[in-house]
């Protein structure tokens, strides 16, 4: 799939930094948050998951690892429940 050829291409970059921002961008992109788990940085990763959080999929809340933003995140899921 095209996600899997661009995940491929994020892979080949040997700047961690881009390669988590690549990461971040065809999670984004392609609203698949599993590619967050990617992505190198707690704190980047954190706020990949949370992007989803903030468009209503709170399946990614117990992946979230900072413990403000989990309960932010778990919040978030209470309220709209």
């Amino acid at each position: 799939s095209d996600v899997n050829k661009a995940g491929k291409l994020c892979d080949s970059l040997l700047e961690i930094r881009k390669r988590d921002k690549c990461f971040e961008k065809i999670a984004e992109n392609s609203q698949t948050p599993s590619l967050c788990a990617n992505i190198q940085s707690n704190s980047k990763r954190d706020t990949c998951l949370m992007n989803f959080a903030i468009e209503g999929d709170y399946s990614v809340c117990p992946k979230v690892e900072n413990q403000y933003l989990k309960k932010s995140c778990e919040s978030l899921a209470a309220l709209n429940s």
